[in-house]
């Protein structure tokens, strides 16, 4: 019995020696509270001397493909690319982006932001300069009529994988910096264009990722 009890003791060590570094530094709870009209990312309860966030965020209402060549405006369902290139004919592309405030945001701060999936492959200049727009995009249209209605100037973004985007400039009072969100029911509307010789920067809109307001 003796040598059973030993035995056992044995293989228990070795098995938690062998556990990944991370299985045997720490335990991750992870909690989630959703709201209505707003997506909730979870709450990871951290160990001592880590930090963790939390921001509730909403997601485009709209997304389109803007043609900077011929004005054309197609939906963008399943993929939308932010496309720059000196040698491809002026075949640029940007994409035309409708947000609707939910009533969970309100009363909150509100700011832009862009976030990509740890797998995305941004390429070029990994940067992004970001326009508000008089008017959101109406629909899928193949003439200039009424072409991408670029507004003002908000901030330039650089671009990471796995992770939100660095705001490297902010222009006036505007969602690239924290102000008060808008009456729910609000729509806003913006554009997201490539920057230098060569930008490629493309997301799945459904996943949840790409541009998104949170507060």
């Amino acid at each position: 019995m003796l040598f059973k009890a030993i035995l056992a003791t044995a293989i228990t060590a070795t098995s938690a020696v062998a556990a990944p570094l991370e299985a045997r530094q720490a335990t991750v709870t992870v909690t989630a509270t959703v709201c209505p009209g707003s997506v909730t990312t979870p709450t990871p309860q951290v160990p001592s001397g880590t930090s963790g966030t939390s921001s509730s965020y909403f997601s485009p209402s709209d997304t389109w493909q803007y043609s900077v060549h011929n004005g054309a405006i197609a939906a963008a369902p399943s993929l939308v690319e932010i496309y720059k290139s000196t040698g491809n004919g002026g075949k640029d592309q940007s994409a035309l982006v409708t947000f609707t405030y939910p009533a969970a945001a309100k009363s909150k701060q509100c700011q832009l932001e862009f976030h990509l999936p740890a797998n995305a492959n941004p390429a070029g200049s990994k940067k992004i300069d970001v326009f508000s727009s008089i008017k959101p995009a109406p629909g899928p249209t193949g003439t200039w009529a009424p072409g991408n209605q670029r507004n003002n100037h908000i901030g330039r973004l650089s671009v990471v994988a796995g992770r939100a985007a660095t705001w490297d400039a902010t222009y006036g009072t505007s969602l690239a910096v924290k102000v008060p969100c808008k009456a729910p029911g609000t729509v806003e509307a913006f554009e997201f264009v490539g920057v230098g010789d060569f930008d490629s920067i493309n997301w799945r809109p459904s996943s949840g990722y790409g541009p998104r307001i949170i507060y």
